[in-house]
């Protein structure tokens, strides 16, 4: 039988407030997880895709919106960093094809060279003929020279940006774990708020644990306020075996029937 209803007011408005950041909670764990799990979109799990709250349709639409928003931005910051790599990969292709031209020219004028110092020492040809070829060879290897130490920087800075492109992954997968394991810790904090709360809200009717009769009643007007472990009243059980509880020495203990 009930003896008194406690004003359930506040205790509905924190159960309704928590239940509604512990969804938000969920919600953002499940984002959290797609993330680390590189999925398409996020996984909310039958616990929360099937929660009939039309409330709760709102709340899945912002953590997609959030899920999209950072998978782009990701995607973008890795696309410019492959496009980077790829450019200088095309650049150094185009180079190497440049030094194996330029490879045949240096072999091709050696060869002329080998055979017109003897026409030019016998005076067969001008020697300002030699000393152009002779020109145009060591302009061929400045170019061999500015070829390998170009082509050098750019294979360097082609490893550098591959390392970059491995850390920003890295990075991105450390950063959600972290994340993710803030918003589990945040979902079981509201969550066992939670739980307190409805208790309390469970308990916001006081019923007679027996039949009886009401004695000592500490509670006299409607809206009085009762503090925390005050007794209200006491129940004095009826159809019941009186039972009674006390404390005596030890060597009194032969004297009681």
């Amino acid at each position: 039988q009930p003896l008194f209803q406690l004003d359930p007011t506040q205790v509905e408005a924190d159960v309704q407030s928590l239940r509604a950041q512990y969804r938000m909670a969920r919600a953002s764990v499940a984002r959290w997880q797609s993330e680390r799990d590189n999925l398409q979109r996020v996984n909310f799990g039958p616990e929360l895709s099937l929660d009939p709250d039309p409330r709760l349709a709102l709340v899945h639409e912002g953590q997609q919106q959030l899920f999209s928003s950072r998978r782009e931005a990701f995607a973008r910051e890795q696309a410019g960093l492959k496009a980077s790599i790829e450019g200088a990969a095309q650049q150094l292709s185009g180079m190497r094809r440049a030094r194996g031209d330029q490879l045949a020219q240096a072999d091709s004028l050696r060869q002329q060279l080998s055979n017109l110092r003897p026409l030019a020492e016998n005076g067969y040809i001008p020697r300002n003929r030699l000393l152009e070829y002779e020109r145009q060879l060591s302009q061929i290897q400045q170019d061999l020279a500015q070829n390998s130490g170009e082509s050098g920087r750019i294979e360097q800075g082609i490893l550098e940006s591959r390392l970059k492109l491995a850390q920003h992954i890295d990075e991105y997968q450390k950063e959600v774990r972290s994340q993710l394991a803030d918003a589990r810790l945040k979902s079981l904090t509201l969550e066992q708020q939670l739980a307190s709360a409805s208790f309390d809200l469970q308990h916001s009717e006081i019923t007679a644990p027996a039949d009886g009769i009401a004695v000592n009643l500490g509670v006299h007007t409607e809206g009085a306020v009762v503090r925390a472990g005050e007794t209200l009243l006491e129940i004095v059980p009826q159809d019941a075996r009186l039972e009674v509880e006390g404390r005596l020495p030890v060597n009194l203990v032969d004297r009681v029937g």
